[in-house]
């Protein structure tokens, strides 16, 4: 007669596992985070500091770094800008901005804009945008743009030097896109533009148009270059 052997009990500790294996991905997955979101910091810092370098000096206000545990958001409170553009020294501000990436795509990142942007130049010009909504996206690597999209509601823009009215246009919807072209090796870049129920007061008098209008602008630019300095 066989002795019959009673079945070994299962070990408690094989029940805490996927336990503990959950428990040690999230640590590594925090780590991760917190890794990440100390090089946004720190290349954020870096990146003002090199523009200070070149005569433009951003602040970003109340800086902060959160989303955790899947986004990354970098924001400021009334971010502004001094310094050369297009031959002229000008500052500018903004009500707030709002960056955020995927933590696992950080090459895409996206960017919402409070308004209103105001700028003024040395030659006493200011120029005001306001809109209800403004988003960038941005896709590819600092010295190395793929895609730079922005699509806005409601977009205002007024243009004046002291009391003169200079340009005054408004859109229900905006969207713009500049893509590197995969087709070309030069740096080319595909331009499109899209305004939707367009009004320029001083154009549509000019031209008897009566009612808003649809604009839409494609080409390609092969001097689009986004170079070391952060600069088109």
């Amino acid at each position: 007669m066989q002795d019959i052997v009673a079945p070994r009990p299962l070990s408690r500790s094989r029940l805490y596992w996927p336990f503990g294996l959950l428990a040690l991905l999230a640590a590594g997955w925090t780590g991760f985070w917190f890794y990440a979101a100390n090089r946004v910091e720190t290349t954020l810092a870096a990146w003002l500091e090199r523009e200070a370098s070149h005569g433009r000096v951003w602040t970003c206000p109340q800086r902060a770094v959160g989303g955790y545990p899947f986004r990354i958001e970098a924001s400021c409170a009334s971010p502004t800008f001094s310094g050369p553009a297009g031959g002229r020294s000008v500052s500018g501000s903004l009500a707030g901005l709002k960056a955020y990436a995927q933590a696992y795509q950080p090459n895409l990142i996206l960017a919402d804009l409070d308004g209103p942007l105001k700028l003024a130049d040395e030659d006493g010009g200011t120029t005001e945008i306001s809109w209800t909504r403004l988003r960038l996206s941005l896709r590819g690597r600092p010295r190395s743009l793929e895609r730079l999209s922005i699509e806005g509601a409601d977009m205002t823009l007024t243009a004046r030097r002291g009391d003169q009215m200079l340009f005054d246009m408004r859109a229900a919807g905006l969207e713009a896109h500049a893509r590197q072209s995969p087709q070309r090796a030069d740096n080319a870049y595909d331009l499109a533009l899209d305004l939707r129920q367009a009004v320029v007061p001083a154009l549509d008098i000019a031209l008897g148009l009566p009612e808003p209008a649809d604009v839409a602008f494609a080409g390609t630019s092969t001097h689009l270059v986004l170079s070391e300095t952060g600069g088109l």
